[in-house]
């Protein structure tokens, strides 16, 4: 798929770190989520909440992804989907681009099927963009 105004995002919800580009602009971040006193917080941000209140946030969500069983964070349960959407936003906020007006590029590993690949677009959809290329 071809974006007429050039402006795509192309995103890597790693195991460990986020890399996101666009323009030539690089953002590597740590693929943590936290839940802050003003909601879902990541990378760094998410890793200082982890060392002061482990049960607030997780480490490599990916590898809960399509897992139906919740993460619990400070009390509440999730579903990894859901985290995995706020490392998408964050990728998105640290790369100063609007969902909306921005395509898409995510990448996944190339073993995920159909099941965890309709969840990735869900991610996609949750944070904003319409135009997504996996």
């Amino acid at each position: 798929m071809s974006d007429a105004t050039g402006n795509r995002l192309a995103v890597d919800l790693g195991t460990i770190s986020t890399a996101a580009a666009i323009g030539g602009k690089t953002v590597l971040s740590s693929s943590s989520v936290a839940v802050g006193s003003n909601g879902f917080v990541t990378g760094a941000a998410a890793d200082e909440i982890i060392a002061e209140q482990p049960d607030h946030g997780i480490h490599e969500i990916k590898r809960r992804f399509g897992d139906s069983t919740p993460v619990v964070l400070g009390g509440q349960p999730y579903a990894a989907d859901v985290l995995m959407t706020e490392l998408l936003r964050g990728a998105a906020v640290a790369s100063n681009v609007d969902p909306t007006t921005t395509a898409l590029t995510l990448t996944h590993p190339a073993g995920w099927h159909d099941y965890k690949l309709e969840l990735l677009g869900d991610v996609a959809d949750r944070a904003g963009f319409t135009d997504v290329e996996l």
